[in-house]
């Protein structure tokens, strides 16, 4: 019998000590598995060269930050003084942003209407970083 309890007391412990030595992991859902910090991501490029990039901030176990910029394949910032004139998507950026502090889980973010294909790039991007470890 005693040998059983200390089987058990030995594989509690032992379980517990892996669990302790565990890297953090991400849900992205912003609650406490994520370490205080800012977190980066991006997407690979599309056909055209572009790739979106996601940088999250995370304070107290929760987004407080969110800020997304799509880059053209010469590497600058979509923006009109960059020549990007597709005004919906530049507008998206700042929104999707504002829905993730909101919601607290990329998987509840809305479509973007009209800039479908930002959402999909702001999505990646976000659990990318959420995956990454924070640069503190």
């Amino acid at each position: 019998m005693k040998r059983k309890i200390y089987l058990v007391v030995a594989v509690v412990l032992a379980l517990a000590l892996l669990a302790a030595c565990a890297p953090e992991q991400s849900n992205g859902k912003g609650d406490d598995s994520l370490a205080d910090g800012v977190y980066t991501g991006k997407t690979e490029a599309d056909e055209r060269g572009s790739f979106g990039e996601a940088k999250i901030t995370i304070a107290g176990g929760k987004i407080t930050e969110a800020e997304y910029v799509e880059y053209m394949e010469e590497g600058k910032p979509k923006s009109k003084e960059n020549g990007y004139e597709y005004e919906t998507a530049l507008e998206s950026f700042e929104a999707l942003s504002n829905e993730l502090v909101e919601k607290q889980n990329i998987d509840e973010v809305d479509d973007y209407t009209g800039a479908t294909g930002t959402t999909d790039k702001f999505r990646e991007a976000v659990k990318e970083a959420l995956k990454a470890k924070p640069a503190n």
